[in-house]
C-alpha cells in the first residue's frame, strides 16, 4: 500500500509487470515485464513517491527504482545480483537489499542517489526491515532445518547482538528497542507482533 494506492504484480504477455491501482479504481501499468520479469512485490519510499523492485533479466536478477508513476525507472547498483525484498530507510536516502557475494547473499546497504553499497553484513543474511529510528535493521539468517535466526545490525554495519533469536514456525521474534516500539508504526506488526514462518 502506498499514499492512496496498491502496487501488485501481474502476468502479461508470459512475463509479470508492475500495476498500480489508484483510489478510485484507476489502474496505471508501471513496469510491463518486456526490458525483464518483475519479482514479488515492490517496496514503497517512506514518502509514497518512488518503488524500489527487483527485475530478472537474462539469468541476472538487479535492483531497479521508479517514480511512483512509472516514469524514472533505472537500475542501481548494476553490478550486484540482488535477491530477497529491498527495504527503504525511514528517510528514504537508503536501500537495503541482500546481494549475492561469494555465493550468500549479503546485506548490502545503497545510496539511493548513487554511490558505491556497503556492505553490512558479511555473512548469509537476507530480507532485511529498517527499525523506525533507521538505527539498525532486522534480518534473517540462514534456515538450519525448520529454523532460522533473526538478527540486527546498526546502520553504520556494526552488530547488534542483543536482538538475536532463533525464530521458528509459528513462533513471535522482536528486533526492536522500546524506544522503536511506537503505537501505530507500520513496521512494528511486522517486527513486534509478527509471526515468522518458512
Amino acid at each position: 500500500m502506498g499514499h492512496g494506492y496498491l502496487i501488485y504484480r501481474a502476468p502479461k504477455a508470459g512475463t509479470d509487470g508492475l500495476w498500480k491501482l489508484a483510489d478510485g479504481g484507476v489502474k496505471t501499468e508501471l513496469w510491463n515485464g518486456l526490458d525483464g520479469r518483475a519479482l514479488g512485490g515492490p517496496a514503497i519510499a517512506p514518502d509514497g513517491q518512488r518503488l524500489a523492485f527487483l527485475v530478472q533479466r537474462r539469468g541476472r536478477t538487479q535492483l531497479y527504482l521508479t517514480n511512483a508513476d512509472g516514469s524514472g525507472a533505472r537500475r542501481v547498483a548494476e553490478t550486484s545480483r540482488v535477491r530477497g525484498t529491498p527495504a527503504w530507510s525511514p528517510d528514504g536516502r537508503w536501500l537495503a537489499v541482500a546481494a549475492n557475494r561469494d555465493g550468500e547473499p549479503r546485506l548490502i546497504q545503497i545510496p539511493v542517489g548513487g554511490g558505491t553499497p556497503i556492505l553490512l553484513v558479511n555473512e548469509y543474511s537476507i530480507d532485511p526491515i529498517w527499525s523506525p529510528s533507521g538505527q539498525f535493521l532486522v534480518y534473517s539468517g540462514a534456515d538450519v532445518g525448520t529454523t532460522f535466526s533473526v538478527k540486527a545490525v546498526n546502520a553504520d554495519g556494526a552488530p547488534r547482538a542483543s536482538a538475536e533469536s532463533d525464530s521458528h514456525p509459528g513462533r513471535q521474534a522482536s528486533g526492536l528497542s522500546r524506544r522503536d516500539r511506537r503505537a501505530g508504526h507500520p513496521e512494528r506488526r511486522h517486527l513486534t507482533q509478527g509471526v515468522l514462518g518458512r
